[in-house]
């Protein structure tokens, strides 16, 4: 599949714009499901509860859990070694490859960013805080 009209010599150009078409995608679909998740969040404190937004939290719990981070681990380090010790795959193989590589980093970096950095801090029931 051409995606350009330009021949070079080692189609190192349209290897770059796959790449660009493969972290745009992934851009936009980390927008997309960032945008359902805090939607989701925002009425779980209270109000209405729309029909879609218990299979959401599922899927939120799922790809941010301990599980979604190992899997994602593993989909990094398979995905690597395929690249590097692979030999001669297709152009077909190698996509795939990349698609993995790039859902696995976005799960790996949503579960490390979310349990290292944006978590709150625990309380236990027994204390009082500004207790006047």
């Amino acid at each position: 599949m051409q995606l350009s009209s330009i021949k070079t010599r080692n189609n190192s150009y349209n290897h770059i714009v796959m790449f660009l078409l493969i972290i745009g995608a992934a851009l936009l679909l980390s927008l997309i499901l960032g945008d359902i998740a805090h939607a989701a969040d925002a009425t779980a404190g209270g109000g209405a509860s729309l029909p879609w937004e218990k299979p959401l939290e599922k899927l939120k719990k799922s790809v941010s859990g301990p599980v979604a981070f190992v899997v994602s681990l593993l989909g990094l380090v398979a995905g690597g070694a395929t690249l590097i010790f692979g030999g001669e795959v297709s152009e077909f193989v190698k996509r795939i490859i990349y698609l993995v590589l790039v859902i696995s980093v976005i799960v790996f970096a949503n579960t490390l960013l979310t349990g290292a950095l944006f978590s709150g801090a625990v309380v236990p029931a027994n204390v009082v805080v500004g207790g006047f």
